[in-house]
């Protein structure tokens, strides 16, 4: 019987997408051999556009709030929203912030398994298996993940498999600056830098933002197909970008370093480790000055067939 993962996550204009990106990677490299569905409580409609486009299962869960770690509106954390849908022996992937140990203890009785998909480790919850993006190994955080079993980006950046694809050939330089706008913070940060200015920018940005953008004279794509916008990151001699999966894509589908900015408080971790190793560079008008264009220097081969022998083998 084929084993259903249900990814418990959340993409809207307010938290952003890049969790629901990442768990879109993931099932777009498992569901060739498991059923994935998607259980989302306020779904945007690019969320909608791509399960469907997948046909991927879509499960409405009761709506309870948007929790981010800049949510000021609230510190709860979110319990337990599967009842009734979750089944047994269920691989659930839970991706976002402060899910609360009502998720483990209930699918873990239903024979199931639960994999958590973080950028912060500063709690101990013994999850049967961790996912982060982070380039860090198992001993760096043992005493928080017991005896979970971890995939780092050690391993490989679970990303969609177009920014792995190696260019047919060399696309000119046709833009100074591919950022991206997410938020508020982030137009407001790109308007005012100095970097910016007179430079030819390719901006990718969420319909909100779109208006403002264009207003900027900066060349604007909205949810683009993934292979236009890795022509786009490609076409950019350098990315100044918030510090979250769109770095890891640009990372990998230029070989070359981006600089970013944190614009959340759980993207500081992420700059840390990827500063540490030369991947990211953290934006200051200095570096901007003194750049060496830094190349990634790993091999960037796609994971998708690692990762589903991980999954297999120890879930």
């Amino acid at each position: 019987m084929t084993r259903r993962i249900l990814f418990r996550v959340e993409g809207n204009e307010l938290v952003g997408h890049g969790h629901f990106m990442r768990c879109l990677s993931i099932a777009d490299y498992l569901m060739g051999s498991h059923k994935c569905v998607f259980a989302v409580s306020n779904p945007s409609a690019l969320v909608m556009h791509e399960l469907q486009m997948r046909a991927i299962e879509l499960y409405r869960t009761p709506s309870a709030g948007q929790f981010h770690p800049d949510d000021k509106s609230s510190s709860e954390n979110w319990a337990y929203d599967l009842a009734g849908f979750a089944q047994e022996g269920d691989l659930l992937f839970l991706d976002g912030y402060r899910f609360d140990n009502s998720f483990m203890k209930r699918i873990t009785e239903k024979g199931g398994k639960v994999i958590r998909v973080q950028d912060e480790f500063n709690s101990k919850v013994d999850y049967h298996g961790i996912v982060t993006p982070l380039p860090i190994s198992s001993s760096e955080i043992e005493p928080l993940i017991g005896q979970s079993k971890l995939w780092s980006g050690l391993d490989g950046f679970l990303i969609r498999r177009a920014f792995y694809k190696p260019a047919q050939s060399k696309l000119p330089i046709v833009f100074d600056w591919f950022i991206y706008v997410s938020s508020p913070k982030s137009l407001k940060f790109y308007i005012e830098s100095a970097a910016l200015e007179g430079q030819r920018v390719m901006a990718l940005t969420l319909p909100p933002f779109e208006s403002a953008c264009k207003e900027q004279l900066w060349n604007t794509m909205v949810a683009p197909d993934v292979n236009i916008l890795v022509d786009n990151m490609r076409s950019a001699a350098n990315a100044l970008i918030p510090a979250s999966t769109v770095a890891i894509e640009y990372l990998v589908a230029t070989n070359r370093t981006p600089f970013v900015q944190s614009f959340a408080k759980n993207q500081n971790s992420a700059i840390k480790h990827f500063k540490r190793l030369g991947w990211w560079k953290l934006y200051s008008p200095e570096t901007i000055e003194n750049q060496d264009n830094i190349k990634f220097n790993l091999v960037a081969e796609s994971p998708e067939v690692k990762f589903k022998h991980w999954i297999n083998e120890r879930f």
